[in-house]
């Protein structure tokens, strides 16, 4: 998460760590290259992305597949 946020993604909730606890953590703006965007994450943390259709959106993520891990994707047409 450090280097994803070093490179330019941001924290929009959680993100802090208190010994062996890490917060649950939304992020933005992840590069698609970094490795928390393509590889399994070892803690509860989301990705915020944008996409401008729905087609566009399942495209990205067949990229993205993951062989093994959790990964969940949900789709919303806007937020308020």
């Amino acid at each position: 998460m450090k280097n994803a946020v070093k490179a330019g993604a941001k924290i929009i909730a959680g993100g802090k760590v208190d010994g062996a606890m890490f917060e649950a953590t939304l992020l933005e703006n992840v590069g698609r290259d970094s490795d928390i965007y393509r590889k399994e994450a070892f803690g509860p943390v989301a990705i915020l992305e944008k996409f401008d259709n729905f087609k566009n959106a399942l495209d990205i993520e067949r990229q993205r597949f993951r062989p093994a891990g959790w990964h969940f994707q949900g789709f919303a047409r806007a937020c308020a």
